[in-house]
């Protein structure tokens, strides 16, 4: 089971993660993908990308949920396996963290911001975000149990050592601090 969070815009890139899955089911995989995440600020990518489930015949495989509540979210998580973030060239990447601290192994973009604080193959899994047969590769790597112990351990333990203190306060008091002398 996968899943991906984001509000929905174009540089999320939802199209290759339809690719991915329908790869995944070609390939002989069972998979399912939940995308969580509003669909009224670009309500007419959330439609092509519908629209391009349904092409696919992809309804059972992938749900669309839009924006939803704490407890609707949690349950999505608790059913997850793999979170994917392959955003295209824009975002920061709280989510990542969030599936990490979950214990959650993590397959990323290397456009995205989050990788500067990540480890390919240690506590993640990094992409070219348009390369939906590596990212089904990557995926099915994952089904080996050692592998997704080893990356979600790490990933666990890593995000428990980022604190806002350690990667953003004191980094901005200790600028702040050079500014003015």
């Amino acid at each position: 089971n996968l899943i991906s969070t984001g509000v929905f815009f174009r540089y999320r890139n939802y199209e290759t993660q339809v690719h991915v899955v329908q790869k995944m089911l070609n390939a002989g995989y069972d998979c399912h993908l939940d995308i969580v995440g509003s669909t009224e600020l670009d309500p007419q990518y959330a439609n092509d990308i519908q629209k391009m489930i349904q092409e696919h015949n992809l309804c059972d495989h992938i749900s669309i949920h839009g924006q939803v509540n704490e407890q609707k979210f949690n349950s999505l998580y608790e059913n997850a396996d793999i979170f994917l973030f392959i955003n295209i060239n824009q975002s920061w990447g709280l989510a990542v963290f969030e599936a990490m601290a979950r214990g959650m192994p993590v397959i990323v973009s290397d456009s995205v911001g989050a990788v500067e604080l990540l480890h390919d193959g240690e506590d993640s899994i990094i992409v070219d975000p348009l390369d939906s047969t590596e990212i089904m590769k990557k995926i099915i790597d994952l089904y080996d149990d050692a592998i997704y112990k080893r990356i979600s351990q790490k990933a666990k333990f890593n995000t428990n050592q980022y604190t806002w203190d350690e990667l953003y306060s004191s980094k901005m008091v200790e600028a702040f601090y050079k500014i003015g002398t």
